[in-house]
């Protein structure tokens, strides 16, 4: 996926899987608030085994993305 697209997936999962509490959404992708921040800011980059780890939680948990 593109780095918009993963972006765009990243900003979702936090917002609809997590009402937009950054700290939760991390803790369950495995990093640190800080690092999902620096995410959605566009400092890092979002690879592709963080793409499948919110998929397969995302469905896990039956919400879209």
């Amino acid at each position: 996926m593109s780095e918009k697209g993963g972006l765009e997936l990243l900003k979702n999962y936090v917002a609809v899987g997590f009402r937009s509490d950054v700290e939760a959404a991390a803790l369950t992708l495995g990093y640190q608030a800080d690092d999902i921040r620096a995410m959605l800011d566009g400092e890092k980059p979002i690879d592709e085994d963080t793409e499948m780890k919110m998929r397969a939680i995302a469905r896990e948990r039956n919400f879209g993305i």
